[in-house]
């Protein structure tokens, strides 16, 4: 755990994700969700993973708590009903969207960064905000597309799944 306090100190952007998803690992499935794979973490990883988080948050309150805040969000995009997704091609976001803005310690999560950790010099686009709105794709977990706007104005295209293992996908993404 000292090992990956220090990691996470150092490089906040590759490695509060990985805490946040095994944080949320145990979370109870919302209903209606399938009682699969899902929800079923190891509560000693969850428990290390807190304590993990626990210690950064004294160093890096905002980069912590922004993150969190990111991935709750993405957590109720995911559990929008698939029932709702199936009745139309656009599905209004959750009303809380407006509080997910400015994340001025969180770069864009699915740019591949380089380990620069805090240097000054090197700034990656931030979250500045979400559309309101997220088109629903096709396919067997009807996947909606949200779009977040980043610090430098481009619009970066994220897709979040229904009844989706999210600890898996932000690994993929990472690949």
């Amino acid at each position: 755990s000292f090992v990956f306090s220090k990691m996470t100190a150092a490089h906040p952007a590759h490695c509060l994700w990985l805490l946040v998803a095994l944080s949320n690992s145990t979370r109870a499935a919302p209903p209606g969700f399938a009682q699969g794979a899902l929800y079923r973490g190891n509560v000693d990883k969850k428990d290390a993973a807190d304590a993990i988080l626990a210690n950064v948050r004294r160093t890096n309150r905002e980069a912590v708590d922004q993150t969190v805040a990111l991935a709750s969000f993405y957590l109720a995009v995911s559990e929008i009903p698939k029932e709702m997704r199936k009745s139309t091609s656009v599905v209004q976001l959750p009303a809380g969207i407006s509080r997910v803005r400015d994340l001025q310690a969180v770069p864009m999560p699915t740019l591949s960064l380089p380990l620069h950790g805090f240097d000054p010099s090197y700034s990656a686009p931030y979250v500045s905000r979400f559309e309101s709105n997220a088109q629903v794709l096709g396919g067997k977990s009807v996947p909606l597309r949200v779009s977040c706007i980043g610090s430098d104005g481009v619009v970066y295209p994220q897709v979040v799944k229904y009844e989706d293992d999210m600890r898996q996908d932000s690994v993929m993404q990472q690949l």
